[in-house]
């Protein structure tokens, strides 16, 4: 499941960044709004706070430019 390829590679010391960059840039434009919203639900926390809290800089504005807005 997509969402926890997601948490896999931001959960604990370090990033998987092929991984997390693979899932985004993949899923972008396909499901990513159903994929936020299952993340939500199964982890209690976004998407979005977690990018940010891993990830840094350009690559970070990268990923959050794909996962889209979270109300």
């Amino acid at each position: 499941m997509l969402v926890q390829v997601i948490r896999h590679s931001i959960l604990g010391l370090g990033t998987y960044e092929d991984m997390l960059t693979r899932v985004i840039v993949s899923r972008a434009e396909i499901d990513m709004r159903h994929i936020r919203e299952e993340y939500k639900v199964r982890y209690k926390t976004t998407v979005t706070r977690d990018v940010v809290g891993d990830t840094s800089f350009g690559y970070k504005g990268f990923l959050l430019a794909l996962v889209g807005r979270e109300d």
